[in-house]
This record gives structure tokens, C-alpha cells and sequence, in this order.
């Protein structure tokens, strides 16, 4: 078997269809590739939609499992999957018609360790065309060196003995836990081909993790960040002299640190999670003068609180939030402070 199409779903049982709908138009036989749905304990009836669309298809599994976030589905996956190589697939994202039968025809001949392509937001189409080049077939690490590598793991395919030989797995986090799959896969030998051609279809869900704007969604997001800046720190020593993965790093911190200040944050939980950061700063990589100015807000987590009220209204001036997440920031940070007197 050619290929595992390895889907986590969790409450999308509106998406699913069109998402496995989208599998039947990829010009390949359905003996060349299997597809497995883990769904991660949905509240909705997900998971009864996948079984019943598991039946209409000879090549499908359905997978239970309690809910441990799509990183932990993904592993799971990784167990059962039988293909050579695997591809991961958000149950709310479409491949493109022809997709893997232009993979098949145009990366797989040298059997690559990785095979990266491009996407685009909400462009499926059953009329789509795929028009593509391969832009680069080589080694891994010489590609990373001067080339940016998205870390979605959707827009891959991974060779399945690659990912076992080097125990690559994701991490248990609820967001954020591509970056440190793709770096962790990144910083080993091998090889990869990379096409310019569109062949995903990305869907944009404001109530999903990644978009998740309620005082809880936040502050667990910053604490996602925070662990992947840690991971990114002990990987820091396979890419020295890698300018793209130094940029990553960089950006990395800053989006944790946007993230901060518009999250409502005591005192108390301040002085806990800055050391965090600090300890895992930009030092071990770059010294850039933007980056400083963190640095020294993060060793003064007191002086960051005195202007923490300033910094939200213009955080959110600059960064428009809806007024309810808004609002429940806001009542969370009053809520806080009557209980602390």
C-alpha cells in the first residue's frame, strides 16, 4: 500500500463529508492508499457520521480513542498505518482533486523521506487543475539551510519508516504541536522533494483550537507556546548557522510575547510563567535589537503589571477582538481582583 491518509477529528461532523468526498477524486486506485479517521472522544455525533461513511468505503478504518488533542490522534495513526508513506488531514480541509495521483507520479520516483507541497485557503474546487513543478530534490538539511519550511503537517507526506527509524511523534499539545513535529523531522538526514503546486485546501475555523479567543483558550495557548520555544531551544544546537531556523525562533517569541499582553494575567501568574520565558529567550540564538526590549519586560514581570491595562487597550485597538472574548478577558481580570482584595 502506497499511502495512509491519517484524519483526528474532533466535532467535525459538518466538514467531514466534503473532507472525505474530496479523497475520492484523487485519480488513484483504492487498493494504492487506506483511509484512517481517530476520532478524539467528539461530543457531537462525529464519530457516528465517520462510521456510517466507513461503510460506503472498503479501505476505511474508524478509530475510537478519549480525548487527547489531534497530536495524540495523529501518534495513533502513525501506529495503525500500513502505507508507505502518510499524509495527515484535518477533517475540515479538502486535498485537491488529482492531488495524490500527481504526488505518485511526480515526488515518489526516488522514494523521498519527505515530500512537501503548497496550499491555499478555501480554494477547492472539483474543477481544479493541478499545476506544478518540482522546485527541489535533495537532501533535508541542505534545503532547510536556505529555504523556509511551513510546519503545517498537512501540507506533507512523510515516509512512514522515516518517521518510526527516528521515533518522530507529535507532542501532547493542544496547539501549536506541528511546529515541533517539523523541526524535530527537520534536524535528521535525509531526503526530500518539494513541488510548487497547490494541493491542499485549507479551511479557516474561528472556533477552532488555533482561533480560540475565550480566557481559557488564551492562556492554554500561551502555555502551548511556551513548551514549543523549550522544545525549539533543544534543537537549537542541530541548526546552528541555519538562518531560516533562527527566524522561526524569533517569530516563535514574539507571537508568545503578542500573545501576553492581551492575556489576563495576575500578578501572581506573572511572576510564575516570565521566568519561564525569560529563561528561554532569543539569547541562545540572536541578538537582534527588537528582541531586546522582550527580554527586559520579561525579567520585570511587576513593571509589565502596572502597565498591563495601557497595553491591552492598545493591543486590542491594533488587534481587533470580538467584543464577547473581549469581555471575557476584561471580567476575568475584575474577577481576579476582587478576590485579591
Amino acid at each position: 500500500m502506497k499511502l495512509s491518509v491519517i484524519i483526528p477529528l474532533y466535532n467535525n461532523a459538518a466538514s467531514l463529508p466534503a473532507c472525505i468526498d474530496s479523497l475520492a477524486l484523487q485519480g488513484i486506485d483504492r487498493e494504492e492508499y487506506e483511509v484512517i479517521i481517530v476520532d478524539d472522544g467528539s461530543t457531537d455525533n462525529s464519530f457516528a457520521t465517520a462510521r456510517d461513511i466507513a461503510t460506503r468505503w472498503d479501505n476505511m478504518r474508524v478509530i475510537h480513542q478519549e480525548n487527547k488533542g489531534s497530536g495524540e490522534s495523529r501518534n495513533l495513526g502513525i501506529d495503525e498505518a500500513k502505507g508507505e508513506y502518510i499524509h495527515f488531514v484535518d477533517a475540515d480541509d479538502q486535498v485537491m482533486p488529482g492531488a495524490y495521483r500527481f504526488l505518485f507520479d511526480n515526488t515518489l520516483m526516488h522514494s523521498p523521506d519527505i515530500v512537501c507541497f503548497d496550499f491555499g485557503k478555501n480554494i477547492y474546487t472539483e474543477s481544479h487543475s493541478i499545476d506544478g513543478r518540482v522546485v527541489y530534490s535533495g537532501a533535508i538539511r541542505d534545503y532547510v539551510k536556505s529555504n523556509h519550511v511551513r510546519p503545517y503537517a498537512w501540507i506533507k507526506l512523510h515516509r512512514r519508516d522515516f518517521l518510526l527509524k527516528h521515533h518522530l511523534r507529535f507532542p501532547s499539545l493542544r496547539t501549536r504541536q506541528d511546529i515541533v513535529f517539523n523541526w524535530d523531522m527537520l534536524r535528521h538526514d535525509g531526503t526530500m522533494v518539494v513541488t510548487d503546486a497547490r494541493l491542499y485546501s485549507y479551511t479557516i475555523n474561528p472556533s477552532g483550537a488555533t482561533y480560540g479567543r475565550d480566557v481559557k483558550h488564551i492562556k492554554m495557548t500561551v502555555e502551548n507556546l511556551v513548551k514549543v520555544n523549550e522544545k525549539l531551544k533543544e534543537f537549537a544546537t542541530d541548526f546552528v548557522g541555519y538562518d531560516r531556523f533562527t527566524r522561526v525562533c524569533n517569530y516563535n517569541y514574539q507571537v508568545l510575547f503578542n500573545r501576553i499582553l492581551c492575556s489576563p494575567y495576575t500578578l501572581s501568574e506573572i511572576r510564575e510563567l516570565f521566568p519561564r520565558c525569560a529563561a528561554i529567550g532569543t539569547d541562545h540564538i540572536s541578538k537582534t535589537r527588537q528582541l531586546r526590549a522582550f527580554n527586559f519586560i520579561y525579567h520585570h514581570p511587576l513593571m509589565y503589571h502596572m502597565f498591563q491595562s495601557l497595553i491591552m487597550k492598545v493591543y486590542f485597538k491594533r488587534y481587533p477582538i470580538p467584543e464577547n472574548a473581549r469581555g471575557d478577558m476584561i471580567d476575568h481580570r475584575l474577577k481576579n481582583k476582587q478576590e485579591n482584595r
